[in-house]
Parts: C-alpha cells; structure tokens; sequence
C-alpha cells in the first residue's frame, strides 16, 4: 500500500532537510552527528549507526552512533579482547558469501531469514540476540578493498523495518556515500569549489 500523499511530502521534505543540514555541519568522526540524529528521528531504531569493518584482518575499525540511551557514541577497534569472536566465526556463512550490505544495497536481517529462520542461525543466536537486538537493516556505502562500510539500523523491540523506511534509506544511501565523501575531505582540509 502506498503512502499516503501527505506523508511522502513530510518524508522528502525530511530528507532534504536533513541532507541540507549533515552538508552545513561539522563532519564528525565518520559522518556529522546531525546526520545520524535525523536518521534516528526519520527511522526510530534504539541505535543508529555508522561502522567500518576490516574484512581481512577480522577487526571493527570504527563505529559511531547515536543511541537512545546514549547521544553520543564513538568506538574504535573492539570495547573488550574477543568480543567480536562469535561474530567473526559465523560472519562468512551468515551471508553465504555475501556482505550484509552491498554497496548500493539496503537490506534487513529478514530479508535474508524471514520467520523463526533467523533465530536458528549462530551468528545470530551468539553475538546479537544476547545484546536484545531483534532487527537490523543495513546500508551498504562504498569502502576500499578489505573494508566494510555500513549504515546500521538496530531495534531491539517494536516491529521490524517497513518497505517505507527501506524505501527511504535507498532514496537517502546516494547523499549519505557523498556526505561521506565529503566529511572527509572537511577533516583532511581540502574543500571542492562548491563547498
């Protein structure tokens, strides 16, 4: 069922509000802070996330995010020795050879394992359901060779993502992998002629 017409024009003046302001903001770690606030705000979720992971090495490079217990969260390498063991161990066979989150790609748990599948698998049963997480959509955005970058929606209670937030979040991937870009570029110093 679509949308009503008024909620499309609150979402797209949403977006381009909140692409408007992550592009005037201070580039954070990864992404600007008022980037992932308004991804929480859009998209209700107990914490919204950006990640990058070190696919060769097996490492979590960096994470920050917004969570509802805690605005601020910035996490390097791992909080504890082994804590990323189960998710390693079971990361590979989880996806069947495949990142949760191609780049271009917004994709749910559930996508993959609807139903009572998804309890049944290890990664799932060791490393997130432990936690309380329930539901995680993922945003795929480019990275180098060997690394992982995703835009990570958890929710540990409430219903799972709906085609509308996926629609969104495919709508908004675009801006995000340029706000990015452009983050980075703030934190190095060098600016295009338009920024």
């Amino acid at each position: 069922m679509a949308a009503p017409k008024r909620q499309r024009g609150f979402d797209l003046r949403a977006l381009t509000t909140l692409i408007a302001d992550a592009n005037e903001d201070q580039p954070g770690p990864m992404l600007p802070w008022s980037l992932l606030d308004g991804l929480a705000e859009l998209i209700p979720a107990e914490e919204v996330s950006i990640c990058e992971l070190d696919l060769v090495n097996q490492e979590r490079e960096l994470q920050q995010g917004v969570l509802e217990d805690e605005p601020r969260c910035l996490e390097r390498g791992e909080s504890t020795p082994g804590e990323y063991k189960s998710f390693w161990r079971y990361y590979d066979s989880f996806w069947q050879g495949l990142p949760p989150s191609r780049v271009g790609q917004v994709r749910s748990w559930t996508d993959r394992y609807p139903g009572r599948l998804l309890a049944e698998q290890p990664l799932y049963r060791e490393a997130f359901q432990p936690c309380g997480v329930k539901y995680l959509l993922s945003v795929g955005l480019p990275a180098p060779t060997g690394r992982e970058r995703n835009l990570l929606f958890w929710r540990h209670a409430g219903p799972d993502f709906s085609d509308r937030e996926k629609d969104l979040l495919t709508l908004l991937r675009p801006h995000v992998a340029e706000i990015y870009a452009g983050a980075v570029r703030r934190r190095r110093g060098v600016l295009t002629a338009r920024e």
